[in-house]
């Protein structure tokens, strides 16, 4: 089964065409390092990329853990990548333009266990590491890398929901339907008993006190009777 992580797909580019042009850099733009330029085959990359990799695993690094590097556009740059990405350790990649604050920022919450970086910058990376005070070792990319710090322990595992066949979830408990409870006590003291009586008298007067009242006379009979407001 081939290998789909990224180091495995070039591996297999690898063996395919070993004696192919992998990474071709002219002079112009490798002066600073390299002032002939570089020109590696795809034997050749896998080569460098197995030896960075046996000296990650030799020193403990492995599945779960961050490394920054500060490589620039270097041909180092995807070696530690390659390298690094066969053991399963995500890679951080900074900014060479970041300054002091940056780099702080960057460190204190990347959660890196290193930083790897060019000869000219591995001073800036300690100091802040030092500023972050997480304190990450800082190494030059041809360096053997320090010996990594024991893995964290593995998080909580997290509780499932039920569910059933065919991926459908349980439907929540309706609510019961029915009267509330009575409240212990009315208003001042009185029972909810005793109130609803007097509640039924204030409704009756507010009602007859709407009504219209009506007199009748009686001193008329023959005339009928009559009523008056």
């Amino acid at each position: 089964m081939t290998d789909p992580t990224v180091y495995g797909l070039f591996r297999a580019a690898a063996a395919e065409a070993p004696d192919r042009a992998f990474l071709v850099i002219p002079p112009s733009a490798s002066g600073a390092y390299a002032p002939g330029g570089v020109t590696l085959t795809y034997a050749e990359g896998l080569a460098r990329i197995e030896d960075r990799r046996a000296a990650y695993a030799a020193a403990g690094y492995g599945h779960g853990q961050r490394v920054a590097i500060l490589l620039e556009n270097r041909p180092d740059f995807i070696v530690h990548w390659l390298a690094l990405n066969a053991l399963g350790v995500s890679v951080v990649p900074v900014n060479p333009y970041y300054r002091s604050a940056e780099l702080t920022y960057l460190l204190d919450h990347s959660d890196c266990v290193l930083a790897v970086g060019v000869p000219e910058r591995v001073a800036d990376l300690e100091t802040a590491a030092a500023a972050a005070g997480r304190r990450p070792p800082a190494g030059r990319a041809a360096a053997p890398p320090p010996e990594a710090p024991p893995p964290p322990p593995p998080p909580p595992p997290r509780r499932r929901r039920a569910r059933l066949p065919g991926g459908a979830r349980p439907r929540p408990r309706p609510a019961r339907r029915g009267a509330r409870p009575a409240p212990a006590g009315g208003p001042r003291g009185r029972s909810a008993a005793g109130s609803a009586p007097a509640a039924a008298r204030r409704r009756a007067d507010g009602c007859e006190r709407m009504r219209p009242h009506v007199h009748l006379r009686h001193d008329r009979p023959a005339q009928g009777l009559h009523a008056f407001e």
